[in-house]
């Protein structure tokens, strides 16, 4: 959902259409099930596709993922999958039924780091949003 302002006072919302919304969330399903396999490029990292984003004539895809690894890094996991897309995007055609299977890109989702740093900056300062009101430990 975008935006955008058209005269002084006067903003207008628009949202992406519903048949972009559900091509992005198809491709979403069918990448995860891929990943779901196991594929021996990537080693047994456990990666999770949080959010598609479709450019509008369907030649771009844009792929949030949630890489949780304990030794790998994060980075070389993310250029590994972008080293694949072509792989992806082969393997996402035959599950797929749309007219152009779109050039995949991957991006590392942080939404899980920002949300962990934000719960070790509250601890830190002895706030309680667990209970629904805030405590501080004197």
């Amino acid at each position: 959902m975008h935006s955008v302002r058209i005269f002084r006072n006067v903003n207008v919302t628009i949202m992406k259409s519903y048949r972009t919304e559900r091509a992005s969330e198809l491709i979403r399903r069918s990448l995860a099930e891929i990943f779901n396999i196991g594929l021996p490029e990537i080693g047994g990292t456990l990666i999770t596709v949080t959010e598609v984003r479709l450019s509008k004539d369907y030649k771009h895809a844009s792929v949030w993922v949630s890489i949780f690894n304990g030794s790998a890094d994060r980075r070389a996991v993310l250029r590994t999958l972008n080293e694949m897309s072509g792989k992806f995007r082969h393997l996402l055609a035959s599950r797929v039924h749309l007219r152009r299977v779109p050039e995949l890109y991957f991006k590392i989702d942080e939404t899980l780091d920002h949300a962990e740093r934000i719960d070790e900056l509250l601890k830190q300062s002895g706030t309680n949003l667990d209970a629904g009101h805030d405590v501080v430990d004197e």
